[in-house]
């Protein structure tokens, strides 16, 4: 069925369910998992700035907490007796989307999480999920994260 199971994450709560459902099924399966955290201006909760220059220490600074969470998200997966290895894409010119769908090759699902923005906050912050589905040609798992009102 599925061996290899791609979950990105961008260090936010959605992502977290996205790694508890993503690491629940390649449990049951008992398939491998990559994480995948992309450092990108737009979309890293580790690289957000209101004035969208960064210098060399935000960076630097924004890779340490990138590892930091892959690290801790591997080992959270780990514990649950799934195989997990990460991979940072630091690149700041590569856009979630485009190395998400590079990754994809090499993996059976993507598992995605979705914020669940609706109207302006949907239109100005973009969905990585949604243009993924389109141009993606694996299948995938969307795991609904937005919190309960």
């Amino acid at each position: 069925m599925y061996d290899r199971i791609l979950i990105p994450l961008d260090g936010s709560v959605c992502g977290e369910h996205a790694l508890r459902e993503g690491s629940q099924l390649a449990k049951k399966v008992g398939a491998h998992i990559t994480l995948l955290h992309v450092l990108h201006p737009e979309q890293s909760v580790y690289t957000r700035r209101e004035s969208g220059v960064f210098d060399a220490r935000q960076i630097d600074r924004a890779k340490d907490e990138a590892h930091r969470m892959l690290a801790q998200a591997a080992a959270t997966a780990q514990a649950q007796g799934v195989v997990a290895k990460t991979v940072l894409v630091d690149d700041l010119d590569t856009h979630p989307v485009a190395a998400i769908l590079d990754a994809e090759d090499d993996h059976d699902l993507i598992v995605l999480a979705t914020h669940g923005r609706r109207g302006l906050g949907h239109f100005f912050l973009g969905s990585v999920t949604e243009a993924v589905l389109r141009r993606s040609r694996k299948p995938h798992l969307v795991v609904n994260g937005a919190q309960e009102t």
